[in-house]
């Protein structure tokens, strides 16, 4: 813990000497207790009795301070959750699909839903934004997780977004069936902070919403197709060159002039800075326009930096702690570096056998890191190694002796019969990954997830990997 940098946040508030010092000795005393614990797994402990401690101390000390001790203990433990949690920056719609400029875990930048002379429709699984693409003027903003439509880049499920240039028609579908809910927004009503739309069910309102979208759909051509030639303006289109992010696929549409357009959002990272760029490609006159997007912030609208802890186990299984504070130290923080992520393990464990005052563990240890779109927590990496702990069983606990990892490529097999060998039934369970072991891992996954929702305030409803349907966690 970077106790100077907590303490210099606390002396900032400007208190009488005599009255800081007596409370920093009390948070330090507190801090004090719970580094024995020590590792990145107890970071947010000892955050909490950091901040225990200071809401203790405005009791004892509010009256004679006049009021400041509570304005200190707020800016103190706003400056330790900055320091010891991780941030995932502000959440709103515009901070959301502007990230995918950068962090985000999207492969391609936006596609367009729609354009025309004036309005460029686009967004994320955060949500949708509409701007007069001339003056760069943002016109409204529509939370897709508010109504339950994020399904973007998902499995069976697909959100669908129909603009025929006077209003905006967003749907569901699953396995390419129209189903639920469809929410109607008239441009002519477009707002950034509240959007009045109105919604139905109708059957047959659904179905015609649907087909309508099936023919708007045709407008849709490959990006790469289209312009890996000509280029998209400024830059070539070059699918290697990992400063580039491209919508996938790209819009036909007619300009005022009757001339055919075919239009796409790119995105080029330079020196840590990143922006949306609108190419439009003139196929009678085969050249390229481009432009520059950038989505203004509505001053008071975004909102605070959402700060998350590290995962804690909270559990009562001791050998499960060690190894867990043994993996993470050891493992998870050299192979899932990512500063941004948050770990979270799903351990299978498969057996236990304690022999000769030692206590041998077998699993599939599987390790995801994510971060955070809204009220979807979005897996960036993940991975998973069959193993043995070997663990000392002392008065106190328990104590990582050994690990033998499955090896990679030709020895995998024979690497995991090796350290199972004379361990009944384990050699079978660790090589077996049907969808008996799948529905064991999504278990795992569920419980400690769980187990981390219940240790964070932050409004966390599913989780997602890239392609496949999100998962409610409940």
């Amino acid at each position: 813990m970077q106790d100077k940098d907590i303490k210099k946040a606390f002396e900032e508030i400007r208190l009488d000497p005599t009255r800081k010092d007596a409370i920093w000795e009390k948070i330090e005393a507190s801090a004090g207790e719970k580094k024995v614990k020590s590792g990145h797994m107890h970071k947010w402990l000892v955050a909490a009795s950091v901040a225990v401690c200071l809401l203790l101390s405005t009791v004892i000390c509010d009256k004679i301070s006049g009021g400041m001790v509570t304005q200190a203990a707020s800016a103190a433990v706003e400056t330790i959750k900055t320091i010891l949690g991780i941030n995932q920056g502000k959440q709103d719609v515009i901070s959301i699909v502007s990230r995918n400029a950068s962090l985000g875990t999207e492969v391609y930048a936006p596609d367009i839903m729609y354009i025309d002379d004036e309005v460029v429709v686009f967004g994320t699984s955060r949500g949708l934004i509409v701007m007069n693409k001339d003056d760069n003027t943002l016109l409204g903003i529509i939370d897709l997780q508010a109504i339950g439509s994020f399904y973007f880049t998902a499995e069976t499920k697909a959100t669908h977004v129909l603009c025929d240039g006077t209003r905006i028609v967003i749907y569901n579908t699953e396995n390419e069936v129209p189903y639920g809910k469809y929410y109607v927004y008239e441009l002519a009503d477009a707002d950034v902070k509240d959007w009045p739309h109105t919604e139905g069910g109708d059957p047959e309102k659904l179905a015609k919403y649907d087909s309508m979208y099936q023919n708007f759909v045709q407008n849709y051509v490959d990006t790469f197709d289209t312009f890996c030639e000509i280029g998209l303006g400024a830059i070539k289109l070059d699918p290697n060159d990992d400063r580039i992010k491209y919508s996938e696929v790209s819009l036909k549409w007619v300009d005022k002039d009757g001339r055919d357009c075919i239009s796409t959002l790119y995105i080029v990272k330079d020196e840590g800075e990143a922006g949306f760029r609108l190419s439009t490609y003139y196929p009678k006159n085969n050249n390229v326009e481009e432009i520059a997007i950038v989505i203004p912030a509505i001053e008071g609208e975004e909102g605070e930096d959402v700060i998350l802890p590290e995962f804690a186990y909270t559990g009562n299984d001791a050998a499960l702690a060690a190894i867990l504070t043994y993996q993470k130290e050891n493992y998870v923080d050299a192979f899932y570096p990512d500063e941004d992520g948050i770990w979270v393990p799903a351990y299978v464990i498969f057996g236990r056998f304690e022999r000769d005052g030692k206590l041998y563990v077998f699993g599939n240890f599987v390790d995801f890191t994510y971060v955070l779109n809204g009220n979807i927590f979005e897996c960036i990496s993940g991975g998973a190694c069959p193993a043995r702990y070997t663990l000392n069983i002392t008065d106190e606990g328990y104590t990582v002796e050994e690990v033998l990892r499955a090896e990679d490529g030709n020895g995998y097999t024979e690497s995991i019969k090796a350290f199972t060998e004379g361990f009944d039934g384990m050699y079978e369970a660790l090589i077996a990954w049907g969808d008996e072991y799948k529905e064991k891992e999504n278990e795992a996954r569920m419980y400690f997830l769980k187990m981390y929702l219940d240790e964070t305030t932050a409004d966390i409803r599913y989780y997602k990997d890239y392609g496949w349907d999100p998962v409610e966690i409940k």
